[in-house]
């Protein structure tokens, strides 16, 4: 897909590196992380550029990866970046990844960012995988849930985009 950033398009891209299980969370908080981290990712490319998202499981854990090819952020303010309040742009409320880092955890998952200025920049988080019965319900025609999306489940899991 493309996405008009402020001057030049931006390409969404999705990948499941291997067999990933349903996740631990709440449909509508891990769809509010996704949102929040492929924005903040779109923000990063004034003049176009590629967001990637990926799932891949790893170690008993779904390590979720959104990644984009930006300007990547200073190895200054990279420690900040998940205080409530702090930007590294002038429009917002710097809220979005604080907002990610409090839902992540509250799952019992961790979240970290990985940045090479004029690189881009990767934020991964670990999410424990539902071990629970798996539910009897119908997914999406190319089993993959919604497009870009999570697919809720009836039994409180989450099966990643």
């Amino acid at each position: 897909d493309l996405y008009a950033a402020g001057g030049g398009p931006v390409r969404f891209a999705r990948a499941s590196l291997g067999e990933v299980p349903r996740v631990k969370g709440r449909a509508a908080e891990v769809k509010e992380v996704l949102v929040n981290l492929l924005e903040n990712s779109r923000a990063a490319l004034p003049r176009g550029g590629e967001v990637r998202i990926e799932a891949e499981p790893v170690e008993g854990e779904v390590e979720l990866r959104v990644s984009d090819n930006g300007t990547g952020i200073p190895d200054d303010l990279l420690p900040r970046i998940f205080e409530p309040h702090f930007s590294t742009r002038s429009t917002g409320a710097g809220l979005g990844l604080a907002i990610v880092r409090r839902l992540v955890e509250s799952w019992g998952g961790s979240v970290h960012a990985e940045s090479a200025p004029g690189h881009g920049v990767t934020i991964r988080i670990r999410m424990a995988a539902w071990t629970g019965p798996a539910p009897d319900l119908p997914e999406a025609a190319d089993g993959g849930g919604p497009p870009g999306g999570a697919a809720p489940r009836g039994d409180g899991s989450v099966r990643p985009p």
